[in-house]
């Protein structure tokens, strides 16, 4: 587990926390945490704000005890050491993801590094969509343009408008396809149809047909986490044998590759900053679908 400290001084932290579901934002100050053995304790420079923090605001994750400070795309620094922790310093930069506490030792953990004993920073990120097999039509994300025109993949972005043509053409896509102006499963069987579609909009109504627009043996692997259920054409998927699959997140080695390949590529997200005390402000840019591409908290105040 990783103690995440916000922004410090003297032996209190400020935090925006939720203290009930479906609550308003609150910065209040606590107490600083200490690592206890096995565990490090992080100061936050950066924490991004994504879709998956609306599931801890609203309450729609099982179990949820509030108050709670949500965010899982934490960037800072190593402060503090519990004791029998070897393989950090302090100082270090780190990443905090999406979940911990695995055991490693029972079979979902050996097989999907998930178990009855995870632990979630927040309570999604391309370990699946990079092994899910070569194609020549991808639908991906901003980040995931620039990652799978590296690979050397063809790309097909679809959005709502034309806003995001010119964007998506110079981060690489090679089609671009404006879902409120045509037909986007033609569009993409005129293509040959989608090995692979990545979903990162989290909308049930987008997500669903797209899976007429898979080419044989093509599959639609869901990022997104929308509130309502998706409405499947079995019978595409059975003429097809196409398929339809979801994840979550990846390991550690997965993120740690994944920050290695942009380095190496060249490929950086694209955000809009906001200081923490404006943390209310930064969620509903997120939540009204206006950010290009991620917020993101920032505790310095810039």
């Amino acid at each position: 587990m990783l103690f995440v400290a916000i922004t410090s001084w003297g032996n209190k932290i400020k935090v925006a926390q939720i203290s009930r579901a479906v609550g308003d934002w609150e910065l209040v100050e606590r107490d600083v945490p200490e690592p206890g053995a096995g565990e490090v304790r992080v100061k936050v420079d950066a924490c991004g704000i994504c879709h998956s923090d609306v599931h801890v605001k609203d309450g729609l994750w099982p179990g949820l005890q509030y108050p709670r400070v949500p965010g899982h795309e934490v960037a800072g620094r190593i402060d503090a050491l519990g004791d029998n922790v070897t393989a950090w310093t302090t100082g270090q930069r780190v990443g905090v993801g999406w979940h911990g506490g695995h055991d490693f030792v029972c079979e979902q953990c050996r097989h999907v590094c998930r178990c009855d004993g995870l632990q979630r920073t927040a309570q999604l990120r391309r370990s699946r969509w990079r092994r899910s097999g070569s194609s020549r039509y991808r639908w991906v994300g901003h980040l995931g343009v620039q990652y799978a025109r590296q690979m050397g993949f063809q790309i097909v972005a679809i959005n709502r408008g034309n806003d995001k043509q010119t964007l998506a053409q110079k981060l690489g896509a090679h089609h671009y396809i404006d879902a409120t102006a045509t037909d986007v499963v033609a569009e993409l069987q005129k293509l040959g149809g989608a090995r692979v579609i990545l979903a990162t909009a989290p909308s049930a109504q987008a997500i669903s047909p797209l899976v007429d627009g898979l080419s044989p043996n093509g599959l639609l692997l869901v990022l997104a986490a929308p509130a309502e259920p998706l409405s499947i054409n079995v019978f595409s998927l059975i003429m097809r044998r196409s398929s339809v699959a979801g994840w979550y997140s990846g390991t550690a080695r997965d993120s740690q590759d994944t920050m290695e390949f942009s380095a190496l590529s060249g490929a950086h997200p694209m955000i809009e900053k906001y200081p923490l005390d404006r943390v209310a402000e930064a969620y509903e840019q997120m939540h009204s679908g206006k950010v290009r591409f991620r917020v993101v908290l920032t505790m310095d105040g810039e």
